[in-house]
């Protein structure tokens, strides 16, 4: 007890000391709590780094204040060997600097206009986990000039967010988790700057340019959350993580959502959500989103804990929304994010702001729209159809077909007949076939010469016994001896006998050049000679009818008021244009018509042309083989919407062509429905079916 009484004064005092110490060695500007190593300089309006900060200082706070100067920040700080965290944020430095404690883990250099990061900066800083430099001015060119962050194998979390960088930096660490690319100038997410990524949880790309995601994401399979809002976006990325549990894609230009990955009508590349089995949240609210394609959610986890956003959506309201109207009611437990009210229907007109949730399903109705196509090459035996999916007001997703066959018609085919849509096209058909269209130009052949074949382009959505003839187009095939462009086909070619007994084709003789040209200098010549004696004879001509004018003027013979022999009377029942003589013109001389009559003959030549009555024309095409380019009305009483039940039609098949090979039946009973790949029968390649009945 004496003993400890006798050394207690003493560490006491060495306590003090310590504290003393401490307190003397901290800066004037600052506030330090020497226990933990905390030093305070923030919101000091310093212009640079404080002298003396005490060596052991394991957190430095310098933000909110003027330092300029990234070569004292580094000269002042280098020496403090124990430091783990610095917050520069809210100054002024414009460069990052060089030479910072080795021993920092967590670096913010945020909101001070900073535009260099140097390719060493970040090279010595091994031990560095967490990088913040969001609101600066960093671009490409000025983050550590593309070099790979090689050394930098900590590093977990890098914050770029609010910059101006046009593309996502390369040389990333492989050992980051969260990155942050927020509020940039990004266009593109190429597939090889971020592959090499596989410790990737979280990727913020929100508010920039992005129009495609290229390539296989597929490969970052511990990437969580993907956030690509307010983007310019027109697709689902084409392969996502199959780990994803967060996909944030509203504020884009996305149109539809399709059940399976690939290339649209539309020449789009696009994906789907087949394999995205963890998805808890889906965000695609404030996009362009028409329609949702048949299954497209068929894969999506149904747990109690899925969140959807679908409001602020132009939804149109037709048969091709009946999915996603169906899979909302049968799926209560999915929870949409936003208010039922807010999933509207855009068009048709008539729904403009229903909410779709209050709508009976009978309601969505496809309507007939506009097939855009024209007809080229015709032939004797085919003819070539241009089809511009473009054009269409039909989702992309929605096959289009072509319906042809001879019409029964043959050479009696009027156009007219054309314009009327209350007459189906397969009473029109003597037989026709159905081909998939899976090109803009689809070529039709083996049809027989000098003969009237109905073509039409129809949807998956509607049924084939209901395609109206406004639809449709008449093209009647060439002769077999005609060519398309005109003329003849060639005739056979010329042989004569050969040496030894075989024979040749004979030699093609050739006009010389000097021959052609002389031969164009004499057209050349006499056609200006002709021109040259026709103003000649026009000129004498105009001379004696101004004599002859002359001379009924004032020497005119006895004509009654009525009109006399030789005067051109009018009838009532002509049209003024029209003038009937009463005298045959043999029999008329200048003498016997009355005064201020002039006589016609020489001074006019009138071609008079009739016409029958016509409807006009479409306005985006003609008919026959000039091709289509029809527009529709938007609704009519042939049209049948393929999206509700399946229809049972009765015909007898002919021929069924699969895969080059014929099969043949008989009275055979079909179904049609909308979501078969193939009208009638899956699969097959396009079949013929005579009058008596259609699939």
């Amino acid at each position: 007890m004496s003993s400890f009484h006798h050394h207690h004064p003493t560490t006491a005092l060495l306590l003090l000391l310590v504290l003393v110490t401490s307190a003397l060695s901290c800066p004037d500007e600052c506030r330090c709590r020497g226990k933990d190593g905390v030093v305070y300089c923030n919101e000091r309006d310093l212009t640079s780094a404080p002298e003396s900060i005490p060596p052991d200082t394991k957190i430095l706070f310098l933000q909110s204040n003027a330092i300029e100067s990234s070569q004292e920040v580094q000269e002042r700080l280098e020496p403090l060997t124990s430091l783990v965290r610095l917050v520069l944020d809210q100054n002024n430095l414009v460069s990052f600097p060089d030479r910072l404690p080795v021993s920092l883990t967590k670096l913010s250099i945020n909101r001070n206009g900073m535009k260099f990061v140097g390719k060493n900066a970040l090279s010595r800083l091994t031990n560095l986990k967490q990088l913040e430099l969001e609101f600066n001015n960093i671009t490409n060119a000025g983050f550590v000039s593309n070099v790979p962050l090689e050394n930098v194998l900590s590093l977990r979390e890098l914050l770029l967010a609010h910059n101006s960088l046009t593309a996502v930096p390369r040389g990333l660490p492989a050992t980051i988790e969260v990155l942050n690319l927020n509020s940039n100038r990004i266009t593109s997410l190429p597939e090889d700057i971020i592959r090499h990524m596989t410790s990737l949880e979280k990727l913020y790309l929100q508010d920039n340019l992005i129009q495609i995601v290229e390539g296989d994401l597929s490969a970052l399979n511990q990437l969580s959350l993907l956030d690509l809002s307010k983007n310019q976006l027109r697709e689902i990325p084409y392969m996502l993580p199959g780990n994803l549990s967060d996909l944030r894609m509203s504020s884009n230009r996305i149109r539809y959502i399709y059940k399976e990955k690939g290339v649209n009508t539309k020449g789009q590349v696009h994906g789907d959500l087949q394999n995205l089995k963890k998805l808890e949240q889906f965000d695609v609210s404030g996009n362009l989103l028409e329609s949702v394609e048949f299954d497209s959610f068929k894969s999506l986890p149904i747990n109690g804990r899925l969140s959807i956003g679908l409001e602020n959506n132009p939804w149109r309201c037709d048969c091709n929304l009946k999915y996603l109207k169906r899979w909302l009611t049968s799926h209560t437990d999915a929870i949409v994010t936003s208010r039922e009210s807010n999933i509207q229907c855009t068009t048709p007109t008539d729904f403009s702001q229903v909410a779709i949730g209050s709508m009976d399903l009978d309601a969505f109705r496809c309507t007939r729209t506009e097939h855009l196509f024209d007809v080229h090459d015709v032939t004797s035996h085919g003819f070539s159809i241009t089809y511009d999916a473009s054009q269409s007001m039909e989702a992309p997703y929605v096959k289009m077909w072509l319906m042809y066959g001879l019409a029964k018609c043959e050479d009696s085919c009027d156009d007219d007949s054309l314009e009327r849509d209350d007459i189906t096209a397969t009473s029109w058909f003597s037989s026709y076939k159905m081909m998939e269209i899976l090109s803009p130009r689809v070529n039709v052949v083996e049809l027989a010469p000098r003969a009237s074949h109905l073509v039409c382009v129809l949807s998956a959505n509607q049924d084939p016994n209901r395609v109206c003839l406004d639809q449709c187009d008449l093209v009647r095939t060439l002769n077999n001896d005609v060519i398309p462009g005109g003329g003849m086909n060639p005739l056979p070619t010329e042989y004569e006998e050969g040496t030894g007994g075989e024979t040749a084709p004979r030699e093609k003789r050739v006009i010389p050049n000097w021959a052609i040209v002389t031969l164009s200098c004499v057209i050349a010549i006499a056609f200006v000679i002709a021109m040259f004696a026709l103003v000649l004879w026009k000129v004498r001509n105009n001379k004696r009818h101004h004599h002859k004018r002359h001379h009924l003027r004032y020497h005119g013979g006895n004509g009654g008021a009525t009109g006399g022999a030789g005067m051109i009377r009018m009838t009532g029942n002509v049209p003024p244009f029209i003038m009937q003589r009463t005298t045959p013109p043999s029999q008329m001389t200048s003498h016997s018509a009355p005064p201020n009559i002039v006589d016609a003959d020489h001074e006019f030549d009138v071609a008079l042309m009739t016409t029958r009555h016509k409807s006009p024309p479409p306005a985006n095409g003609n008919h026959g083989n000039g091709g289509g380019g029809r527009k529709y009305p938007s609704d009519s009483c042939c049209y049948s919407d393929s999206h509700a039940d399946s229809i049972e039609t009765t015909a007898t098949v002919t021929s069924l062509q699969h895969g080059g090979r014929d099969y043949v039946t008989s009275s055979e009973a079909m179904s049609y429905h909308p979501h078969h790949d193939v009208i009638g029968n899956g699969g097959y390649g396009g079949y013929h079916v005579n009058s008596s009945g259609v699939v």
